[in-house]
């Protein structure tokens, strides 16, 4: 058992495991900014103290170790379910859905799109970022660089082709059922989407293109982006970093909004891990708590 804070007594429990991966650490770290929850990290395995320095832990434990009667739910950064997690007491809540990236993406895009202004068809273009291959396609990404900027080659190993300095088009099968999802999440409007594979390490990008029912009012739609909780960049820095200003952070930023008669275009992008995973799995722990007696 590893102590790491004190903690409010009147919190609720709230039990996390995966840790050590990417939504893992990125979990800790919203969990140490929100400091809502006394965290209970639950691992079979021991785990490296320093894996503990991003999150507001309470302890370290073993499953058994683990009082789930008074866990308000478990949270798991893992892209499997461990075994010893199924027919809990408490809500489990998967980071990473079952049914994959295109679930991940229209849970996080759905609070958005639902306080946005109609739109009579809609047209996206998703930039995938190679962290959907978690820690080993970063790994790939880092030695591929590596390798090419030393004067070799780029083997691939868990990819296709060549991810570094490289631009992935095509059938991607990253997100299978990432079209259909969509199509439901803008209904009434038609929906339409092709994806790519960017070599940026964590940051999601969504080029969007609205066809409107009236004239577009650009104002209208960075006021309507702002209230729904989205960063809109604006004045002479109308620019978005996908290393800098993306890559780490929460929610999503939008950029280069541009309005011509009824069509609109610009860019969504936000944080896999930060963005995609945990914030929507965070506000289904505070939705459950909200109903909870």
């Amino acid at each position: 058992m590893s102590m790491t804070h004190p903690i409010h007594e009147g919190l609720p429990r709230l039990a996390v495991t995966g840790i050590t991966g990417l939504a893992g650490q990125a979990l800790l770290q919203e969990l140490e900014r929100r400091r809502d929850a006394r965290v209970y990290a639950v691992e079979l395995d021991e785990v490296e103290e320093h894996y503990l320095d991003e999150g507001h832990v309470a302890a370290l434990v073993l499953p058994e170790e683990m009082d789930w009667d008074a866990c308000s739910a478990l949270l798991v950064a893992s892209p499997e379910l461990p075994a010893w997690a199924s027919g809990l007491p408490c809500p489990v809540i998967r980071l990473w859905p079952q049914t994959g990236l295109a679930t991940a993406l229209c849970q996080a895009l759905q609070p958005l799109v639902a306080a946005l202004p109609e739109v009579s068809a809609a047209q996206l273009t998703v930039l995938w970022p190679i962290a959907v291959k978690q820690q080993p396609g970063i790994e790939e990404l880092v030695q591929q660089t590596a390798s090419l900027l030393n004067g070799r080659g780029a083997t691939p190993r868990l990819f296709g082709q060549q991810v570094a300095f490289n631009l992935t088009l095509g059938k991607l099968d990253l997100a299978p059922e990432l079209a259909s999802q969509l199509r439901q999440l803008f209904v009434p409007a038609s929906c339409t989407v092709v994806e790519a594979l960017a070599p940026s390490f964590f940051a999601v990008a969504v080029a969007f293109h609205f066809t409107l029912p009236v004239t577009a009012d650009e104002a209208r739609w960075r006021k309507a982006l702002t209230a729904a909780g989205v960063s809109v960049a604006s004045g002479r820095k109308d620019l978005l970093s996908l290393v800098s200003d993306v890559s780490g952070q929460g929610g999503w930023q939008a950029a280069g909004i541009t309005g011509d008669g009824q069509q609109l275009s610009g860019w969504l992008c936000g944080d896999l891990a930060r963005t995609l995973l945990v914030e929507p799995a965070l506000r289904q722990w505070r939705q459950l708590l909200a109903v909870q007696p």
